[in-house]
């Protein structure tokens, strides 16, 4: 029989075969044919910039329920045509140019041997080159990100991309930080670079791709720029103050603590040089002030050199300040008194009050104990013994000033006797203490002569003094004789040599006849 899907009727008869005989059946079928609106078909093309010429088709499209595609004939408007069964697929074309292509696909009902429908669907495609082309990109950005080791550290964060690489080419991505280094980038990533100092830097990345002959296919760049400013400028400020330690002979503290240095690098350091003014100025130092003690008194300008280093110990700068200072000897006191053999006598027994102490010094106390449990300040008392023996006297003295205080004491052992010596042996005597300052002054009443200069240096000139016999003693403060003579004066002024005896009081004690005179002399250096 005929089957067929044109809406007409179609007649089947079957005959059924047995052993026993023939048997024919005869009936009428009707087909019912699908909506051949059900049908249709379409396809995409597409192709890639490395190969321009080969186009991929994907076809689409259904047919009735049940019933299955043929594949597609295809002509690809070059001349060719194919019958397909698997899609997607390709064609290569030899030419550039437009070309019409048309696919068909034939929907049927395998079972029912039913073609349902042929559906066809044509479009254009363009061939615009034969040559391939590649696509690469790249970009890149930095930006600063200094941290406490590095002020000169930036983050770096790039990204690279490409369509291919061609058949026995290769692909080369670099980055070139602008400082002369260079790495092998990736696809991507984000990193920290440090630089070495401070400026303007033109970090970059490139692609690029070559074929197998060594041409280049494709190339991007991307660049970006990043600045670090240069550090604040380093400022040293030196500042000395000296003043003289009041706790040690002929020294000084010299202070630097107000010295400073503005923005000192990380690693960077300062040593402080003292010069004292007198040759000396010692090691570096890191610390800001400095003890020194000198030699000798004396006006001293200190100074010093401050200076800064980094890292490298390369000088970044450098700072002076000096000061004056007028190093004096301290508070210095020294307790001391003799006894005046020449004029003691008559139980009346004189000392002599030779301290000495600083003239600066704002505060002077003296105060005397005379051995017999009985003590009284000032600096020249009178005392009265109730009887003979031997006495230990003390002197005791203190001065006090802003240079600081000196203590000083001076004792020595005292006895009086009525032959004239420095020994009583029975009654009372009296004990006065005088100042030297004062020697001659009593006696300038009954002075018939006199001596000049005064005070003198090489020689002592004394005048008026009687015709005959004239003796001459030079005492020192401790009643000692130091030299002594006798002149024959016959007119004239005698002169005696005390070239040769240190500078300080003296008493020259004259002897001229049945007059005594004593005179203090002040021997000059």
């Amino acid at each position: 029989s005929t089957r067929g899907c044109d809406g007409s009727w179609a007649g089947v008869g079957d005959t059924l075969f047995n052993p026993s005989g023939t048997y024919t059946y005869q009936d009428t079928l009707v087909i019912n044919c699908p909506d051949t609106a059900n049908c249709s078909l379409n396809f995409t093309h597409s192709s890639s910039s490395s190969q321009p010429a080969t186009v991929s088709f994907s076809p689409s499209g259904q047919g009735p329920s049940g019933a299955v595609g043929s594949g597609w004939s295809v002509d690809f408007g070059d001349g060719t045509s194919q019958v397909v069964y698997t899609a997607p697929f390709t064609h290569t074309y030899s030419q550039p140019g437009q070309y019409q292509v048309c696919m068909s696909t034939t929907y049927s009902d395998t079972i029912l041997g039913i073609t349902y429908c042929t559906v066809t669907h044509c479009d254009s495609v363009v061939i615009s080159s034969l040559t391939p082309t590649y696509n690469c990109n790249a970009s890149i950005n930095a930006s600063p990100s200094p941290n406490s080791s590095n002020p000169y550290r930036a983050w770096i964060q790039y990204q690279t991309s490409y369509s291919s690489i061609p058949l026995g080419g290769t692909l080369t991505r670099t980055i070139d930080f602008g400082d002369g280094s260079t790495i092998n980038a990736s696809a991507g990533a984000g990193f920290y670079h440090s630089y070495a100092s401070p400026g303007v830097y033109f970090p970059s990345v490139s692609v690029v791709l070559k074929d197998s002959l060594n041409n280049i296919v494709c190339s991007s760049y991307d660049m970006d720029s990043i600045y670090f400013a240069p550090p604040a400028a380093v400022s040293c400020s030196a500042q000395l103050n000296v003043t003289q330690n009041t706790n040690t002979y002929l020294s000084v503290n010299a202070t630097a603590t107000g010295s400073t240095v503005q923005n000192l690098p990380s690693g960077g350091y300062v040593r402080m040089y003292y010069d004292f003014g007198n040759g000396y100025g010692g090691p570096s130092t890191p610390t800001a002030n400095r003890f020194y003690q000198y030699s000798q008194p004396g006006l001293y300008y200190v100074c010093l050199k401050q200076v800064a280093f980094d890292a490298n110990n390369d000088t970044l700068c450098i700072s002076y300040d000096c000061d004056s200072i007028n190093v004096i000897v301290p508070y210095n006191c020294n307790a001391s008194f003799t006894v005046d053999t020449a004029n003691s006598g008559n139980g009346t027994v004189y000392l002599w009050n030779n301290s000495s102490w600083d003239s600066s010094a704002a505060n002077v106390y003296q105060w005397w104990d005379f051995g017999d449990g009985d003590t009284l300040g000032g600096a020249f008392p009178t005392h009265t013994y109730s009887g003979p023996g031997t006495y230990v006297v003390c002197l005791f003295l203190y001065t006090y000033g802003p240079a600081g205080v000196c203590q000083s004491s001076f004792c020595d052992t005292l006895t009086v006797d009525s032959a004239g010596n420095v020994v009583f042996k029975n009654g009372s005597f009296i004990l006065v203490v005088r100042d030297p300052a004062t020697i001659g002054v009593d006696e300038s009443k009954v002075e018939t002569m006199s001596i000049y200069p005064n005070p003198a240096d090489d020689f002592i000139m004394v005048e008026g003094a009687a015709s005959g016999e004239l003796k001459w003693q030079l005492i020192d403060m401790k009643g000692v004789p130091v030299s002594q003579s006798t002149e024959y004066m016959n007119g004239g002024d005698l002169r005696i040599d005390v070239s040769g005896f240190a500078k300080g009081l003296y008493i020259l004690r004259l002897e001229n006849g049945s007059s005594v005179e004593h005179h203090k002399v002040k021997l000059e250096r």
